[in-house]
C-alpha cells in the first residue's frame, strides 16, 4: 500500500499490490493454456509482495500458485491494453472513463429524476474520493459498472417484471468483473434511481425485495459457476477452495490471527470512520442517525400508503451496505480503507429518504386548504 497523505487519511490509500496482482493476473491470462481461464495462475510470495513477484514472473520466474476463487473477468480489458500502455497509462484511461461515465449517470438522473436527486448522486460520488476510486483498476471496478447499469436500468419505460432479470444479470456481471471492492454499489446506484425516476410505480417494497433477490442471485449463482467449472476442468477443487474462503470471511470458520475482527458493530465504525475521520466519526453519524429517524416519523405521520411503500423500499436499500458490512464483518474490518466506497449507496439514498420526509411534512394538508377558502 502506498499512502498519498499519510495512513491516518486511509480514505487516500493506493492499493497498488492489488493493482500489481490484477496485472499479474492479466498477463498469465494465455491462449496457449485455456486452463489459465479458471486457474488464475500467479506468482506468489506473500500478501504484501505482489509487486515484487510480478517483477520476478516477468524476469523469468515460473508461476507457483492459483487464485481460483475469482472470475477476474477484468482481464478481458487489461490484458489487450497492456499491449499498448503502461500501468500509469492504463490508470489514466481508467480514471478519464470513470469521470465521463460518472458525469453521463448524473445527467441521466437529472433528465430522468430531477435535479434534486442528480445532486444527490454527484454528492454521493464526491463522499467516496473519486480522485482515489477513479485511478486504480481494483477501485474503480464496480463504480464503472454502476455507472452503466444506472443507464440500462434507465432505457427501459415499463413497469414490469424485467428488472428482475435485469438485475439477476447486473448480479452476475458484478461478480464476474468485480474484485472484492464494492459490489454493493451496482446494486444500490440504478434501484435507487429506478425508485426516483418512478420506474418502479405499484407494490414497490415487494418489487425492491425481488430485484435485491435477483441481484443476489446472479451474484452468487456466478460465482458458484465458477468454482463449478475450476473443478471439472482443472485438477483444482474450485469449492473447497473458495467455500473454505467464504467461510473464513463470514465467521463460519474464525481465521486464526483475525478472532478480533469478527465484530458487526465494529466493522461499521470501521468503514463509517474512514469516510468521516477523528472527530467526525461520531458526530456525523450521531447526525445521520437522528435524522434519519425524524425522517421516519415523518413518514409514519404525514405519509399516504404509496409514501410509506416507497420510504420502506429505500429504507432497505439505503441501509443495505451496512447489513452487508455487518454480515462480512471480517473483510469489512480488516479492508476497509478501501470497502468504505459502498457506502456511496447510503450516501445517494438517505438524502432522498429525508428530502421527501420534509417535502410531506411541509406540504400544505387538504384540511387547511379547505379552511382557508
Amino acid at each position: 500500500m502506498g499512502p498519498l497523505l499519510g495512513d491516518d487519511r486511509m480514505a487516500y490509500i493506493m492499493d497498488y499490490n492489488t493493482d500489481a496482482l490484477i496485472i499479474m493476473e492479466s498477463y498469465t491470462l494465455s491462449s496457449d493454456n485455456l486452463r489459465s481461464v479458471f486457474l488464475n495462475p500467479m506468482r506468489y510470495n506473500g500478501e504484501d509482495t505482489q509487486r515484487r513477484s510480478f517483477a520476478e514472473l516477468c524476469g523469468g520466474e515460473e508461476t507457483n500458485n492459483n487464485y481460483v476463487r475469482y472470475w477476474m473477468g477484468f482481464r478481458i480489458f487489461i490484458r489487450p491494453l497492456l499491449c499498448v500502455f503502461s500501468y500509469n497509462g492504463i490508470c489514466w484511461i481508467i480514471s478519464i472513463v470513470f469521470f465521463l461515465l460518472a458525469f453521463a449517470a448524473v445527467a441521466l438522473t437529472q433528465s430522468a429524476a430531477g435535479h434534486y436527486p442528480a445532486l444527490c448522486l454527484g454528492a454521493a460520488i464526491a463522499l467516496i474520493n473519486p480522485a482515489i476510486s477513479a485511478h486504480s483498476p481494483q477501485f474503480a471496478s464496480c463504480f464503472l459498472l454502476g455507472f452503466l447499469f444506472c443507464a440500462a436500468a434507465l432505457k427501459r419505460s415499463e413497469d414490469d417484471g424485467a428488472y428482475v432479470f435485469l438485475f439477476c444479470i447486473f448480479g452476475a456481471l458484478t461478480q464476474y468483473f468485480d474484485f472484492y471492492t464494492a459490489p454493493v454499489v451496482t446494486l444500490g446506484l440504478p434501484l435507487i434511481l429506478l425508485l426516483e425516476s418512478g420506474r418502479i410505480r405499484e407494490k414497490r417494497f415487494m418489487k425492491t425485495l425481488a430485484i435485491i433477490g435477483a441481484w443476489l442471485y446472479g451474484y452468487v449463482m456466478m460465482w458458484i459457476c465458477k468454482l463449478a467449472l475450476t473443478t471439472v476442468f482443472t485438477d483444482v477443487n474450485g469449492f473447497y477452495d473458495g467455500l473454505g474462503s467464504f467461510f473464513g470471511r463470514v465467521g463460519i470458520r474464525v481465521v486464526d490471527g483475525s478472532e478480533q475482527y469478527y465484530n458487526g458493530a465494529m466493522a461499521l465504525r470501521s468503514v463509517w470512520s474512514v469516510a468521516f475521520p477523528g472527530s467526525l466519526t461520531v458526530l456525523t453519524a450521531a447526525v445521520f442517525g437522528a435524522l434519519f429517524a425524524a425522517a421516519t416519523v415523518l413518514y409514519v405521520i404525514f405519509g399516504r400508503r404509496e409514501d410509506k411503500e416507497y420510504a420502506a423500499s429505500m429504507l432497505v436499500i439505503t441501509l443495505l451496505p451496512f447489513l452487508w458490512y455487518a454480515a462480512a464483518a471480517q473483510p469489512s474490518n480488516i479492508h476497509a480503507w478501501f470497502q468504505y466506497r459502498g457506502l456511496a449507496v447510503v450516501f445517494f439514498g438517505a438524502p432522498l429518504y429525508i428530502g421527501r420526509a420534509v417535502k410531506l411534512a411541509s406540504a400544505p394538508r387538504k384540511s387547511e386548504m379547505s379552511s382557508t377558502v
